[in-house]
């Protein structure tokens, strides 16, 4: 008996039903070879003049930074509120750079928009055109133990009552944070050799990390090649040390 032919009705069933099939498999393709070259490019080296450029932003942003600790010290006081801001802004500005010249690689090389967004930030970013705003103001109050402003957000408020609650603690605590400790002395000596001034250190840091401070300089002051005698002699300074 002959085989029953399909109607035009099944034939076209079974034609959108394989067609349907294929675009699947397409999608599924496609869809790998998207996260295939999302990761290829996610997992790219740093190129070497990139990595230069990167290294010298970045030290460019920290000598910035030693200023402006350097302008907080009391001897310095002339000085300060217009030094300061200066090379703090230079650091933000310097820091800024770096990041959009990261940024320009990374979309060069594939990284998604959204996800390039989410490395930068872009939500939390803080322009200083308009100045300090509601917020700043109420958080050097909060630093100074003076009464906040009426009609300040209570969430923030509440934040600052109790990041603020006692600051000559946290002050005190300051100097017992090894992380903080290490960091302030590195910059001073850092500093200090640059400007051939290291027995002033003594003039204006508390004793412990003055004496960091000056190891530092010190190690600083004749770059040698690093041998494994050398490295055996190194003495690391107690962050605790008086």
């Amino acid at each position: 008996m002959p085989k029953k032919q399909p109607t035009t009705a099944q034939r076209a069933r079974e034609d959108v039903a394989r067609g349907a099939k294929y675009t699947a498999a397409l999608r599924a393709r496609t869809a790998t070879s998207t996260t295939a070259a999302a990761a290829a490019a996610e997992s790219q080296g740093l190129p070497e003049p990139l990595r230069q450029a990167i290294q010298s932003m970045t030290a460019e942003a920290v000598m910035n930074c030693q200023e402006v600790m350097r302008y907080t010290e009391p001897d310095r006081a002339r000085d300060w509120k217009r030094m300061t801001l200066y090379r703090a802004t230079d650091a933000a500005d310097a820091m800024n750079a770096l990041s959009l010249l990261i940024a320009a690689y990374c979309q060069r090389t594939g990284t998604s928009p959204r996800r390039l967004d989410q490395y930068l930030q872009a939500s939390y970013q803080h322009d200083r055109t308009p100045g300090p705003a509601e917020e700043h103001r109420a958080e050097v109050a909060a630093l100074l133990g003076e009464d906040l402003p009426e009609g300040l957000d209570r969430g923030l408020a509440s934040y600052l009552r109790i990041a603020h609650a006692d600051s000559a603690g946290a002050h005190r605590d300051d100097d017992t944070d090894v992380e903080r400790v290490w960091t302030a002395a590195c910059l001073h000596g850092l500093r200090a050799r640059l400007c051939d001034d290291v027995d002033a250190l003594d003039t204006y840091l508390p004793p412990h990390i003055a004496t960091i401070a000056k190891k530092i300089a010190q190690a600083l002051d004749m770059p040698q090649p690093a041998t494994a005698g050398a490295a055996a002699e190194t003495v690391v300074p107690d962050v605790h040390e008086r």
